[in-house]
């Protein structure tokens, strides 16, 4: 099975909110963004009341969430060349995604199973984005984790609802030269989605933090990777090889890029 490891990503504080609504049911995004926020849905409780959110990762330049990176580098079988992290997009402290290495055109893998829960498009640096919801059942860590795809060619044709596989290409980089991704994990299913564009997940109670914790094998709760040591700590990480072949085969879990030998 694929290990499952840390990767901290971009938050810094929770935002007390004294009157949130329900958490919305469905509805469509705007202003380019499509898809919804639910109360559960067929993966969790009714709609109730959120007291706290994480700060909106605003496309409307307002409230943004950091984190500190975790110095978590991922280890590539043997003999694979991948496309490993270029940077943390944000300031060398304050991160809000983990950006990839990816020419233009490149096919981006879901990283584990999981649900398209929206995407869309914005006008500003992020461009056409895709969000996927991955729960504890397929992941096996005990936290849900949202995780969004960006600076896309164009939106992805994958139908929201639709459920991924490990590995299935959801989506084609842009030309930037880079694909940022974000990654939020929380202890609920519920969200809704805000910012300027609609582009913004909001979990409940959930964090935006470094995607690389996602790889961490049996890992508790995501602040775990951030009291480990000071120095860099390699993770293993599964990946996609020649002709589409998952390494290893039995592997939950995948680097969102497949690598070559």
């Amino acid at each position: 099975m694929l290990s499952r490891f840390p990767c901290a990503a971009l938050l810094s504080a929770l935002l007390l909110v004294s009157s949130m609504p329900a958490i919305a049911r469905g509805g469509g995004g705007m202003g380019g963004g499509t898809g919804g926020g639910m109360g559960g849905g067929s993966m969790g409780g009714g709609a109730s009341s959120v007291p706290y959110m994480p700060p909106i990762l605003g496309d409307d330049g307002h409230r943004y969430e950091f984190f500190e990176p975790t110095k978590l580098e991922p280890k590539f079988p043997d003999g694979y060349r991948c496309s490993s992290p270029t940077a943390y997009y944000g300031s060398p402290s304050d991160s809000r995604a983990l950006s990839l290495m990816t020419p233009p055109g490149t096919p981006l893998r879901a990283i584990a199973v999981g649900e398209v829960i929206a995407k869309g498009k914005t006008p500003n640096a992020d461009g056409a984005f895709l969000w996927l919801r991955l729960a504890p059942e397929d992941t096996g860590h005990p936290f849900w984790t949202f995780v969004k795809y960006q600076r896309l060619q164009d939106i992805p044709s994958i139908e929201i609802g639709s459920r991924t596989t490990v590995g299935e290409v959801i989506a084609v980089s842009g030309e930037t030269g880079t694909s940022p991704l974000t990654t939020v994990y929380g202890p609920s299913p519920e969200f809704r989605m805000g910012g300027k564009y609609q582009s913004v997940v909001k979990a409940r109670d959930g964090k935006l933090d470094d995607p690389m914790i996602f790889y961490i094998s049996g890992i508790a709760n995501p602040q775990i990777a951030h009291s480990a040591s000071e120095e860099p700590k390699q993770i293993a990480v599964s990946v996609i090889g020649p002709e589409d072949m998952l390494l290893p085969t039995a592997s939950n879990s995948v680097w969102p890029v497949a690598c070559s030998r």
